[in-house]
């Protein structure tokens, strides 16, 4: 695919999702003001809210995500155990062991990450919204980090089986956010003029646009597979520069997104 395709895809997903921007508006501004559909506003969200806003609402959504937290995600008890295929209680101890030691490792790196927090800002989404997105990834240390990515910045699209695998984000960075991620010499022209201006470096920004799709080449059953060969491409292009400025893949699909109900055969989600 060419740069012009990989635009194409995420103008026509963002023109799918275009139906539900308006109740999600509406929503936001009645029952949390402090929301938004825009990664990067161009203004502080008003909690005052005002005439429309609607305390009641407000604190019936933060009950709910709450309660999301506490009973399907608890930071205070185990909530997931990792088992072989096909596992016996009384099965091959050693392998049991290992699952078990696994177990304990997931834990404790979630709990040592920020995790729990952003799965309360997904929370509030997918109930306030229908849907709520997370991303994973691994940090220049090498641990995990975790990003909400809010209702209105993405778009998506689902596999024959009902499963998200297709997702498009757009977001923004400065010339110097962007050239610490990707280096300088990945960046477009225009980014490169605003990075070498001492006056625009931090206060430009630029548009990006990430897509994450199934990818045709991939393979599974393999961890040591150069990035092109995964079952997932991961694009990144700058739209002010019609530029892929980075271009990678993973082996898992790398965004969770939870649906409150479905919504008829959308792949967005309907909420309480």
């Amino acid at each position: 695919m060419e740069v012009r395709d990989y635009i194409a895809l995420a103008d026509n997903l963002c023109t799918e999702r275009a139906a539900f921007e308006g109740g999600w508006d509406e929503m936001r501004r009645i029952i949390m003001p402090r929301a938004t559909g825009n990664a990067h506003p161009d203004s502080v969200p008003d909690n005052g809210g005002g005439l429309e806003h609607s305390d009641v609402a407000n604190n019936s959504l933060k009950k709910l995500a709450s309660a999301h937290l506490t009973y399907i995600t608890p930071l205070d008890r185990r909530w997931f155990t990792l088992r072989p295929v096909g596992y016996k209680k009384d099965g091959n101890q050693t392998l049991n062991d290992w699952y078990n030691k696994a177990t304990e490792v997931m834990e404790r790196e979630l709990a040592v990450s920020n995790f729990y927090s952003v799965m309360h800002e997904v929370y509030l989404d997918r109930c306030l919204t229908g849907t709520g997105c997370m991303f994973s990834e691994m940090n220049l240390n090498k641990q995990l980090i975790f990003r909400h990515i809010p209702t209105g910045t993405y778009a998506i699209a689902e596999s024959e089986s009902g499963d998200v695998d297709t997702l498009v984000r757009w977001f923004r960075l400065t010339a110097h956010q962007a050239a610490q991620k990707w280096g300088e010499e990945a960046l477009g022209a225009k980014v490169r003029r605003a990075l070498k201006d001492a006056k625009r470096r931090y206060t430009d920004s630029f548009e990006f646009v990430q897509c994450v799709l199934p990818n045709q080449a991939g393979r599974l059953l393999s961890n040591n597979l150069p990035a092109k060969k995964r079952p997932w491409q991961d694009v990144i292009i700058s739209l002010d520069d019609k530029k892929i400025v980075f271009e990678s893949g993973f082996y898992e699909f790398p965004f969770l997104v939870t649906r409150f109900l479905r919504w008829g055969d959308s792949p967005y989600g309907v909420s309480p």
